[in-house]
């Protein structure tokens, strides 16, 4: 859910190389996914030529339906709760810093967790 928008009701399938999110109510928070519901206007037999210039290649690092994050925007957010957590002022500005300076492997280490 996001905060001030309908929920995303959606169901997630992969199973590699492909997957695959059928929405079942409200939009996507992420945009890049694109609509196939055209499929259906294919008929069950008929040979047909698809073009799907623009189909997305998504990261699926976690198991959350819908979270396409790359690892670094992971390692990101998690740092930036970390720091929440530890009560620091500007936890997004000290996040950037830190990755920015090479330190998210000392860092993540220092509170038990892997990089």
């Amino acid at each position: 859910m996001k905060t001030g928008a309908e929920p995303h009701v959606l169901i997630e399938f992969a199973l590699q190389p492909f997957g695959y999110v059928l929405t079942l109510a409200g939009e996507p928070y992420d945009p890049r996914p694109v609509d196939i519901g055209w499929f259906t206007t294919c008929g069950y037999s008929e040979e047909r030529i698809i073009d799907l210039p623009e189909i997305p290649v998504l990261p699926t690092h976690e198991p959350f339906p819908g979270d396409y994050r790359t690892k670094d925007e992971i390692r990101r957010d998690a740092l930036e709760c970390m720091l929440r957590e530890d009560g620091h002022a500007d936890p997004v500005a000290e996040a950037q810093r830190i990755l920015a300076d090479g330190g998210g492997p000392t860092f993540f280490a220092a509170h038990g967790e892997e990089w």
